[in-house]
């Protein structure tokens, strides 16, 4: 009698799972399929995206490209952020009552073209020198940056610097170098005067894996995938670099004066947009920029157009009447993209 009662519960569990199967059995032509291979999330891509470290919208817009030996191409393309603005320290003073005041004031787009970089841009070497306060009692001040105040009288603090560069890419993308962590003696608060050895092999503190050999007569910037760059002799902001060899051994130069890319088939390719550099806009607004590229029939034209961006709740009256002016981009037919 007990073996029947624990033999029971199992009969019913078979009767249950053997009832669904043939639910299942009997449902599955009316069942709906639906295959998402080609759902809109697979689908549909873009290039833009929110840069999660730091939160610019960034875009890029594919133009062509041109293929070379070894593999060695150009791209063809632009890239938009949307982080333009900055702070630069404008000056310090005392106000009327005694208090201490310090002027900043906002730096528009200062290494890119309203926002805008091209592809067709080279590798800028930065040499800009930054001193930092140290070796006090003021632990407040330690590491510091240092910007010298007309009222305050200036002790015989000490100065430092650490030796490191910084090179901005053509997509806008700037990676820091260093030859070594040690602070090193820049002057003091009345001297100011500190010339510094730039000269020396610096690597990359980015995880990028690149090095960096700084010369008296030349720069070397070599690329983890054994590619290099040229950079002539000098130490003013923004160097550029004139010559490419990717790791077969293939060469491009580039004209810094043109601002014109000769690729290994010895096609001249110019760059989309102006050089900026320190926040120098050179961008002519309300003048088409017409460049002329290689194709396989002959050249063909892109024009780039910069103009004030309009107020989008007034017909067509432009922003600087606030006082504020903004540029926007537009490309031949292929985009139209405003900020």
């Amino acid at each position: 009698m007990k073996r029947n009662q624990a033999a029971a519960p199992h009969l019913l569990v078979s009767a249950i799972v053997f009832a669904i199967y043939l639910l299942s059995a009997f449902n599955m032509r009316g069942q709906n399929v639906r295959n998402t291979d080609y759902g809109p999330d697979q689908a549909l891509k873009s290039n833009a995206r929110v840069n999660p470290s730091t939160l610019a919208m960034e875009l890029s817009i594919p133009l062509g490209g041109y293929s070379g030996r070894g593999g060695n191409g150009i791209p063809l393309g632009v890239s938009y952020s949307s982080k333009l603005w900055e702070m630069a320290v404008h000056g310090q003073w005392q106000s009327g009552t005694g208090e201490n005041r310090t002027g900043v004031k906002p730096v528009f787009a200062k290494r890119s073209a309203g926002g805008w970089s091209s592809s067709l841009g080279t590798p800028r070497i930065d040499y800009e020198l930054q001193k930092y306060r140290g070796n006090n009692q003021e632990v407040t001040y330690e590491g510091e940056g240092y910007e010298p105040a007309p009222w305050y009288p200036k002790p015989s603090e000490d100065l430092f610097t650490i030796k490191r560069l910084r090179v901005t890419m053509p997509d806008g993308a700037t990676h820091e170098f260093r030859a070594s962590d040690a602070p090193l003696l820049c002057g003091n608060m009345n001297t100011t005067i500190c010339s510094l050895d730039q000269t020396g092999v610096y690597l990359s503190v980015d995880g990028s894996r690149m090095r960096l050999e700084v010369g008296p007569s030349s720069s070397i910037l070599y690329l983890p995938d054994g590619g290099r760059y040229l950079f002539a002799p000098g130490t003013n902001p923004g160097n550029p670099a004139h010559t490419f060899y990717d790791r077969h051994g293939n060469k491009m130069t580039f004209n810094t004066g043109s601002f014109t890319w000769t690729d290994t088939m010895g096609r001249s390719i110019p760059d989309l947009l102006p050089y900026n550099w320190n926040g120098t806009q050179n961008q002519t607004v309300g003048d088409d920029q017409i460049k002329s590229y290689p194709g396989l029939s002959g050249n063909y034209n892109l024009k780039f157009s910069w103009h004030y961006l309009l107020d989008p709740n007034g017909e067509g009256v432009c922003v600087k009447s606030c006082g504020i002016r903004f540029l926007r981009s537009l490309l031949s037919t292929v985009f139209k993209a405003g900020f």
